[in-house]
């Protein structure tokens, strides 16, 4: 498991959320960027699975865990196996919100609407 710690600058740190392991690989680092445009950060990875699992950085159950945003994971429509590193971007040019995409094993590339 990975957790994000938070420097308070007196050389101690906080615990900030522990991210939960899946059946499948993730490729490539995660992608970090406010995807609905709400001020909160969100992480975002593709797995070789060929879905597209999206975090958010607090934990409100109290488990220990980052949540998971919901609706994911994601599949992008049309794709396989993912096989490049995701990135956010604004693909559609809508400006209210964000999209990741990623690469396939056969060549093919997608995008997806993470709100």
């Amino acid at each position: 498991m990975d957790t994000v710690i938070q420097l308070n600058g007196d050389t101690t740190f906080d615990s900030l959320a522990v991210f939960a392991q899946i059946d499948t690989p993730f490729v490539g680092p995660p992608s970090i960027g406010d995807l609905n445009l709400d001020g909160k950060l969100e992480l975002v990875i593709g797995a070789e699975d060929g879905n597209v699992y999206v975090y958010n950085f607090v934990d409100t159950t109290g488990d220990g865990r980052a949540d998971m945003k919901s609706g994911s994971p994601v599949k992008i429509p049309g794709g396989t196996k993912i096989s490049l590193p995701g990135v956010i971007s604004d693909f559609d040019l809508d400006p209210t919100q964000l999209e990741f995409y990623a690469g396939y094993e056969d060549g093919t590339v997608g995008f997806v609407r993470l709100d």
